[in-house]
């Protein structure tokens, strides 16, 4: 049986891990999305790098930093979705639920705004009209919690021609 003073040393190193660590290292991924920016670039295509991120955390904050140093005098493109995801929205907007963090069908939608004008502005998109397609089918799923309240409703739209 553990010493009540053991406790706390342990719950004193775990405080240690979590809030004294170093940043993170991303340096061998750097180093591969280079080698992939040679290949790329070899057989004339372009690069970019894109951060789907939807929430502030500070974890992004080290990635999002060591991508855009790493790549500022180079010719990959770095689009960081967050800062056009969280310009409009809060992060409890853009995500699923509150116990599903993911990032739901708003956060989706407007990540694909964005990335589709980032292409065209870098010009790796060509322009193109957009094309909507009339639903003939409608599928309505929805999913329940434990205690049987609505947290997700899910509609499939399908061109049955």
């Amino acid at each position: 049986m553990r010493s009540p003073g053991s406790q706390f040393v342990a719950w004193s190193d775990q405080q240690e891990r979590l809030f004294n660590r170093s940043a993170p290292d991303y340096s061998e991924s750097l180093k591969e999305v280079a080698n992939l920016q040679q290949l790329v670039e070899a057989r004339g295509g372009k690069l970019a790098v894109v951060v789907f991120r939807h929430t502030q955390h500070q974890a992004w904050k080290p990635l999002i930093q060591q991508l855009t140093q790493s790549f500022r005098n180079t010719t990959v493109q770095v689009l960081d979705l967050g800062e056009t995801l969280l310009a409009s929205h809060s992060e409890d907007e853009l995500i699923v639920h509150e116990e599903d963090k993911h990032p739901n069908d708003l956060a989706h939608r407007l990540a694909a705004q964005g990335l589709r004008a980032f292409l065209t502005k870098k010009g790796l998109l060509e322009e193109q009209p957009t094309v909507r397609l009339e639903a003939k089918r409608e599928t309505d799923l929805r999913r329940r919690n434990m205690e049987g309240q609505e947290f997700m409703r899910i509609l499939f739209f399908a061109n049955s021609s």
